[in-house]
């Protein structure tokens, strides 16, 4: 019978192998120690003579030497026969029915060979050279070297350009570092950097091949003293310094920033795009520096009141942002059955509160009563699942003013409230009242210009603009324009009643008034009547003498009264006081001495008039 010739590759190595007794059978020649690679083309296989005998139970295969063919045991014996072959060609056709004339089953060589169209290999497929396929390769596992750009992404609509694995990471992969560019003091003001691998670009443009780089150590860089330098790295692996901090790009990366003062190094510090565990980070870093917000675009969470004997608490709907998560928040209004937590200092207070308290602060972990008309204050908490919570004040106030200083309560907290809610809210009220001043925390605040000069002040009242100072003491400045006080009890006082405690010096200046009295005497004017020479008051005669003579016909005398004058020849006389203080009209010498005969007028020794009181 003609048999119609077929090939195979497998292991290196072209195996026929024909088992007589009309079975057509394929082994694998390394089963033999045929593990030789054959010719492209295959042999010219001559017919059989017809006189060849005892070929049962052989197979016909290749030679080692790949220039004839060899006979060979049978696996698993076989039939005999005399058989004439036609010659082998490169090209054949072999398809399901040639086989099965020879009582093959198609599911006997899917057991043993990888189908070319369609099908699934059970066991794992090794390829030593190049594997062309026109469709999809499916595997749990791939190993060795899979070009990017050969594995496709997942397709929508539009008939998209970036279809592949390569351009994936082009046009979404970031230029950084993740490995390496520690810097460190590299002695007398130099820098070290150390090798180090990353991404990046060969062009400063964002959707340019991302390639993967590594670059050398370097050792010994000058740093220019008394400037700070950022150290950037670009594509070719070459470190440079630069004082503008915005000079990265796609195809440079910062790593890191060195400070040199005086000749010397103080301080490296490692910057840049670190790509190792870059979402995790991104996310961490969410948390450490922003903690739990309010969702600022879709604001909300401002609470409300009732303004009524019911006090309830009322706040509107929002979101809140935790690190990459957000938690959104439902109205709130303790009207309906919401309700919230209370907290002093001492532990939770309420886990169903549903009015604010207009009538307590907390007194170091006590509720205690506000005393009448003080002020004070509640805080309101917001936890990402929703519970609202309010803390006590810690103390009463004044006035509202001053109560509105008072610090958010941070100690002898709860955990849940330290370290998962965010403060949303402070209540301001007066004790007893059923309403509130209500102050976001989210409220935007605008920066006030400021009191720069005392005008700002004008008509400020100082018993009622809350100022304070020492008591019994004055407020003033000193020579040098300082602000200090003054004892009050140093100074006289308008009506009097306070006398001086020492003698009073006024120096080279004079002092002047139109009535002096001291318990004994009133002179008119006092100012050129007399002269006092540390000792001795004296008067001006001249003066006296000028008045005297226009008061010769009005001079009086009251009694127990001894006058003393000087006696020039002249009845020129000064004017007199009684002990009761008494103004005495002048008047002539005769007219004295007649109301008054005890008493005598003795010159003085220089001849000015000297006046005195005398005994009775």
């Amino acid at each position: 019978m003609m048999v119609r010739g077929f090939k195979r590759e497998l292991d290196r190595c072209f195996l026929i192998s024909i088992i007589f007794l009309s079975t057509l059978t394929l082994i694998s020649a390394s089963d033999y120690g045929y593990n030789n690679r054959l010719d492209d083309s295959f042999l010219d296989l001559q017919d059989t003579p017809s006189s060849y005998s005892g070929s049962a139970n052989l197979c016909l295969v290749v030679n080692a030497a790949a220039n004839g063919v060899d006979f060979i045991s049978c696996p698993g014996g076989g039939g005999g026969g005399d058989f004439s072959f036609t010659d082998f060609q490169d090209s054949f056709d072999l398809n399901i029915s040639d086989i099965t004339q020879f009582g093959f089953n198609q599911s006997d060589l899917d057991d043993v060979y990888l189908p070319l169209v369609g099908g699934e290999l059970s066991g794992s497929l090794n390829i030593s050279g190049n594997l062309n396929v026109t469709g999809n390769i499916t595997a749990d596992y791939f190993f060795g070297n899979i070009n990017a750009s050969l594995v496709l992404i997942a397709l929508g609509t539009g008939n998209p350009t970036v279809d592949t694995l390569k351009d994936y990471l082009d046009n979404t992969g970031s230029s950084g570092f993740f490995e390496g560019g520690d810097l460190s003091d590299g002695g007398s003001g130099t820098l070290d950097v150390s090798a180090g691998s990353g991404f990046i670009r060969l062009t400063d443009d964002d959707n340019a091949e991302l390639q993967s780089f590594k670059w050398d150590a370097f050792t010994g860089i000058e740093v220019p003293e008394n400037t700070t330098q950022y150290v950037y790295v670009n594509s070719s692996g070459n470190i440079s310094l630069s004082t503008n901090e915005f000079l990265e790009a796609a195809n440079k990366i910062k790593i890191g920033v060195v400070t040199n003062e005086l000749g010397i190094t103080e301080h490296t510090f490692k910057l840049g795009v670190r790509l190792e565990e870059s979402i995790g980070e991104a996310g961490r870093f969410i948390r450490r520096v922003h903690g739990i917000e309010r969702n600022k675009r879709l604001g909300g969470l401002i609470m409300g009141q009732s303004s009524d004997a019911n006090r309830d608490v009322t706040m509107t709907s929002g979101q809140l942002e935790w690190g990459r998560t957000s938690y959104p928040i439902p109205p709130f209004d303790t009207s309906g059955a919401d309700t919230f937590f209370t907290y002093t200092a001492g532990g939770q207070e309420s886990s169903t509160a549903s009015q604010w308290d207009n009538g307590n602060y907390d007194n170091s972990g006590v509720l205690t009563a506000i005393p009448n008309n003080k002020w004070a204050n509640l805080f309101f908490f917001l936890e990402p699942d929703n519970h609202l919570m309010m803390v006590y004040g810690r103390d009463f106030f004044n006035s509202e003013a001053i109560a509105e200083n008072e610090g958010v309560p941070s100690s002898s907290l709860p955990s849940r409230i330290t370290e998962t809610s965010i403060l949303i809210t402070r209540f301001t009220f007066q004790e007893g009242s059923n309403t509130a001043t209500i102050s976001s925390a989210f409220d935007t605040l605008f920066a006030n210009a400021g009191v720069t000069g005392h005008t700002n002040l004008a008509n400020l009242d100082w018993t009622s603009a809350l100022h304070t100072g020492t008591a019994l003491t004055f407020a003033g400045f000193d020579g040098s324009g300082s602000a200090t006080e003054y004892t009050e009890s140093n100074y006289l006082l308008a009506d009097g009643s306070r006398g001086l405690t020492g003698n009073w010096n006024a120096g080279d200046y004079n002092i002047s008034t139109s009535k002096w009295y001291n318990g004994l005497f009133n002179w008119t004017v006092l100012t050129d009547w007399l002269s006092f020479d540390g000792a001795t008051l004296s008067f001006n005669e001249t003066k006296l003498n000028l008045t005297i003579n226009d008061k010769l016909n009005n001079l009086s005398l009251g009694t127990n009264v001894s006058i003393t004058y000087g006696n020039n020849g002249s009845t020129e006389i000064p004017i007199l006081l009684t002990p009761e203080g008494k103004q005495i009209i002048v008047m002539d010498v005769d007219t004295i001495t007649t109301q008054n005969a005890t008493c005598t007028f003795v010159p003085s020794p220089n001849g000015s008039v000297i006046l005195e009181v005398c005994d009775a």
